[in-house]
């Protein structure tokens, strides 16, 4: 064999092997691939639908308290007026609102009406301030008062705010700094009456010069604490409900 025919044959074997070895790697490339295919996944759909559907409990939130500027004030504030009728009066302070004559017992309102009539004779002139109370703005005039008495020489930062709500309480009813609201008074019991009388000078009462008080005590009232109340009338102790009225004194 020369070597022109070596050489023929050993190139057929060189590409005999060639296309061998490339069957091989295209086999090998081919499975590999297969085995990286996603397997079929089962369907979990209906479970998942379910899941989500699940309500969500709701949790409260926590909201951390917050110190007010009041929180830092010794005195509280003032007690919020309950009671119906006190707080009608509440809201009327200081006007024609709050005076209630259908609270005074018989003989206070027939004494009112009388002296308001001689008083008109005479040409003078009688303003109504106050009458019948409800025990329970009594009680709440009681506090404004008490709560005033405390706060006005005090001056905390945090007390500003409740000192500024009770100085308007105080002056929106006209109390008076020497008079403390009572409990057991006159205009809760319904034998008393606040009024601003003034008689012209020289008045006179069947030809016969009068005082104020001698007026009064004409058709059954008189002034118990001239002094410290001039405005306050009380039903004098004529009868079994006057009787009861003469048995306390403050106004």
């Amino acid at each position: 064999m020369n070597d022109a025919t070596t050489r023929q044959e050993l190139n057929r074997l060189i590409s005999i092997l060639g296309r061998v070895f490339g069957c091989v790697a295209i086999s090998s490339c081919l499975a590999v691939a297969q085995s990286n295919l996603p397997s079929p996944q089962p369907d979990n759909s209906h479970w998942l639908d379910r899941l989500l559907k699940i309500p969500i409990p709701k949790f409260p939130t926590f909201v951390p308290f917050q110190t007010s500027a009041t929180t830092n004030c010794s005195v509280a504030p003032l007690s919020p007026v309950w009671d119906p009728r006190a707080a009608v009066f509440e809201a009327g302070a200081g006007t024609m609102a709050m005076v209630d004559t259908t609270g005074l017992t018989e003989a206070t309102a027939g004494a009112l009406a009388r002296l308001e009539e001689l008083v008109i004779k005479m040409g003078g002139r009688l303003e109504l301030k106050s009458a019948y109370r409800p025990l329970a703005y009594q009680e709440h005039l009681q506090e404004v008062w008490d709560k005033m008495r405390v706060l006005r020489r005090n001056r905390q930062p945090g007390c500003q705010a409740i000192r500024a709500d009770v100085t308007a309480e105080f002056s929106r009813h006209r109390l008076l700094v020497s008079q403390r609201p009572v409990t057991d008074s006159d205009h809760t019991r319904g034998v008393g009456i606040d009024a601003a009388l003034i008689l012209p000078a020289g008045a006179r009462l069947k030809r016969r010069r009068i005082s104020l008080d001698r007026l009064a005590r004409s058709v059954g009232f008189k002034r118990p604490d001239i002094r410290h109340d001039p405005v306050h009338f009380r039903l004098l102790a004529t009868g079994p409900i006057a009787s009861t009225a003469a048995t306390h004194s403050t106004p």
